[in-house]
């Protein structure tokens, strides 16, 4: 064999020994872990029991800890995010948009309550910065909201219409057996970026609002003409109603009722 020869072999083990490592190096990044080195010591119940009415300095050590619910990946909900554990569920204001990247649904959160304030809004409960409760500033975030590994999606509560309390808003439920009173319209006006509710019914005809907003990115998607369930926020306004996360969880692909 000439040296040229050798020479293409050696260069050609050399380029395969190369790009070999480099796979390796790439395949063996970790993956980015977040743990916190304490614990929480009140339940969102225990947090919500402090209140007595207007927005609230919460100035004790009281840590709660939770499961993200719902965020803005779809534009339904706005600079928000929902934390829920076994006890109940508040809202979150961060002033921050694109939270669903930093909290996405399932993660666990921890949150350090001391500095923010507690207040309500058509009867939910909320926290966030300053005494008019507005949203956390980017710049504070961190001192106050502590991601964790061990997270998973909460599982909604199966709720009938008559079944809705106000201990559960926030909460992430499905109701069955629901249908859209005028199937005929869109969820909400997105051109004009207008919010809308729309009308739920069950087969009894109670019924039941969905609120969504006009930036949602199924603003302008036709409601679904069926029967069936629907996954969503409990909220309030004058009286209850549903916020959806995405329309994967509006299943109404049934047979519709006659009343």
């Amino acid at each position: 064999m000439n040296n040229s020869n050798k020479l293409i072999i050696i260069f050609a083990l050399l380029s395969i020994l190369f790009s070999t490592c480099v796979k390796e190096n790439f395949d063996t990044v970790p993956e980015k872990k977040y743990s916190v080195n304490f614990d929480a010591n009140s339940t969102i119940a225990d947090l919500k029991a402090i209140y007595q009415g207007g927005n609230t300095l919460i100035d004790e050590n009281i840590i709660i800890k939770g499961i993200v619910t719902a965020n803005d990946e779809t534009g339904n909900f706005y600079k928000e995010i929902y934390l829920q554990d076994t006890t109940g569920a508040i809202n979150i204001r961060i002033n921050q948009k694109k939270l669903h990247i930093d909290y996405p649904v399932g993660q666990l959160l921890y949150v350090k309550c001391s500095g923010l304030y507690l207040g309500t809004y058509k009867e939910m409960f909320q926290l966030g910065y300053g005494n008019e409760v507005s949203g956390i500033e980017k710049v504070f975030v961190d001192k106050f909201l502590f991601k964790s590994d061990g997270g998973s999606p909460v599982e909604a509560k199966v709720r009938e219409i008559n079944e809705l309390k106000d201990s559960e808003l926030g909460m992430l439920i499905k109701v069955e057996g629901l249908q859209f009173e005028d199937p005929a319209q869109t969820y909400a006006d997105g051109i004009n970026h207008s919010n809308k509710t729309t009308i739920l019914e069950n087969c009894s005809g109670k019924k039941l609002d969905l609120r969504s907003s006009g930036y949602a990115d199924f603003a302008n998607d036709s409601l679904p003409k069926g029967n069936g369930s629907v996954t969503a926020i409990l909220s309030k306004w004058s009286d209850y109603q549903l916020k959806i996360r995405n329309t994967d969880e509006v299943q109404l692909n049934g047979e519709r009722c006659n009343q």
